[in-house]
């Protein structure tokens, strides 16, 4: 009698896979991770199909979503105003890429300081909160004295 029985599941030696080598070469494919970013954008900028005054159009999902949340807002809904503000506002900010400070009636933050350098340090300062820059020229703009 063979010392191995060859059956359901014990297939025969010579068939096996050799020690080391698996019989999947190009191995267990990576998991590429989704970054909801990525996956929101691609969503966001996919085309839809929809009728408009009677005509059917392909518009990108995030204009035709402003499109809605604009005629909710017409109707009187004010989270939907108040959410095309904000877009209106990001989208006014960000047109150029840059945006412009023009400060009038500076005080210097100190002797000799012209308007280009108060101009410099507060877009260097932007980053920061908006607390913590009033508080370092010595006033607080929320102080009800």
């Amino acid at each position: 009698m063979p010392e191995y029985e060859v059956g359901y599941g014990k297939p025969p030696r010579a068939s096996q896979f050799k020690p080391g080598v698996s019989g999947n070469r190009k191995g267990r494919p990576k998991r590429h991770k989704s970054d909801l970013a990525s996956v929101i954008h691609r969503v966001m900028h996919s085309s839809v199909r929809h009728r408009e005054d009677g005509q059917e159009q392909i518009t990108p999902a995030w204009e035709l979503n402003l499109k809605l949340l604009v005629r909710s807002a017409v109707r009187g809904d004010v989270d939907a105003a108040m959410a095309v503000l904000k877009f209106l506002a990001q989208a006014q900010r960000t047109k150029s890429g840059k945006q412009r400070v023009v400060v009038e009636d500076w005080l210097p933050d100190y002797p000799g300081q012209t308007a280009e350098q108060k101009t410099r340090d507060f877009a260097r300062k932007r980053s920061a909160a908006t607390i913590e820059w009033w508080s370092q020229a010595g006033t607080t703009p929320f102080k009800n004295d």
